[in-house]
């Protein structure tokens, strides 16, 4: 009887051994309850603290680590991040801050200058294409709408009016000038669209991938190498007052619909294309307010009736500025000879000498956009020419 005694409390030490929590002695048992089965004196696992009623983790080492389930005067919004000792509340900012870490906490901060542009390096390279390519010759319609309302584009002066291509590229398209652009254009053909621009002074458009800063296909200076490459079928050549691509300051569309306001809209910028009834090929730059350069006449052979024209202006990584041109006559309007004179004028590009000595280098962290500008030349008949292909991207 002895034995079978001595025997079933000798077992109930050896569960016991097994069974209760075995803290390190700097582990309070009293404020600490053991979640865990524990084995042997390794006090690591989950415990309850019962003076804060919460879960916490304790290491090989005995160190407590809190993690807590809730956080006092909690509401919708908390963020919680980690303090000097503790976990601490972080409320809702206010609307439009940025969270940022400064190396230390994270915190909540109304939107700077540096803010902005390390905000739209990440948002671009996380989640935009390196480049757009688009083929108009091969891209079918696509409905126009305003921007502020989402109605059918209409004819109103100053209007921002936006359209996505079948691929997912957002374009804006800026009614511009002092009499409502005509918006029967962007029509689809064999030879590209045809282009908005009825026949009196003072109409024109802006074209851009957009002017906000989350959504624009934008570039840095300074940081960015990037280019953008266009080019157009003109039947007939004393339609245009204005056709110009190139990069301008990322900031709200302004008036351009003659050489002068072209001058002197958009403090940095730089434009490469042609201007007045002759077609002359010229470029524009600017770096600053008062620093407007153009029109700077270039190499290149003024273009003619009927022909193709590829602009293309690139900017490295220091930001200097390179003007491109070339130019073949189509056969015709079909799709077969427009593709065959797009060839030619492409094999054609190159480095305008004239244009360059003039270019500049443009101001570092600027952030500039893409961007085509056409004016309408007064009593010509309404535009003919179309817009056949458009590259802009990375270098």
């Amino acid at each position: 009887m002895k034995h079978t005694r001595r025997f079933w409390v000798l077992c109930a030490l050896v569960v016991a051994a097994f069974s209760l929590p075995a803290i390190a002695a700097h582990v309070s048992r009293t404020r600490y309850e053991a979640l865990t089965i524990k084995i042997g004196k390794d006090p690591i696992g989950a415990y309850w603290d019962k003076t804060n009623n919460r879960m916490v983790g304790v290491d090989s080492a005995g160190t407590v680590y809190e993690v807590p389930l809730q956080i006092a005067s909690q509401a919708r919004g908390d963020i919680i991040s980690r303090g000097a000792n503790t976990w601490d509340r972080m409320a809702a900012g206010t609307s439009g801050s940025f969270l940022v870490g400064n190396g230390t906490d994270v915190t909540s901060t109304a939107p700077t200058a540096s803010l902005v542009f390390n905000a739209l390096e990440t948002g671009r390279n996380s989640g935009q294409s390196d480049h757009t390519r688009i083929n108009f010759l091969k891209e079918g319609w696509q409905p126009i709408f305003a921007k502020t309302t989402r109605a059918v584009v209409t004819e109103i002066d100053t209007q921002e009016d936006f359209f996505h291509t079948r691929n997912g590229n957002y374009f804006e398209y800026f009614q511009d000038g002092t009499v409502a652009t005509s918006v029967t254009g962007w029509s689809p053909s064999v030879a590209g669209w045809v282009f908005p621009g009825d026949d009196e002074a003072d109409t024109g458009w802006q074209l851009t991938e957009g002017i906000l800063l989350g959504p624009a296909r934008s570039f840095v200076v300074g940081t960015d190498a990037f280019y953008i490459q266009v080019a157009f079928y003109l039947p007939k050549i004393d339609q245009h007052a204005e056709i110009f691509a190139g990069f301008r300051v990322l900031e709200g569309y302004a008036v351009a619909d003659d050489a002068t306001e072209l001058k002197t809209a958009y403090n940095r910028k730089a434009l490469i294309g042609i201007e007045g009834a002759a077609a002359a090929l010229v470029g524009y730059t600017s770096i600053d307010a008062g620093t407007d350069v153009g029109p700077t006449t270039c190499t290149g052979t003024d273009p003619v009736d009927g022909d193709v024209i590829v602009l293309k202006l690139a900017v490295s990584a220091a930001g200097v500025t390179t003007m491109s041109y070339g130019k073949a006559a189509a056969a015709g309007a079909t799709y077969a000879q427009i593709t065959a004179a797009l060839a030619t004028a492409e094999a054609a590009l190159a480095s305008d000498a004239l244009c360059n000595a003039a270019a500049v280098t443009l101001n570092a962290a600027t952030v500039v956009v893409p961007t085509i500008m056409f004016a309408s030349a007064n009593g010509t008949g309404a535009n003919t020419s179309t817009i056949i292909s458009y590259y802009a991207g990375l270098q």
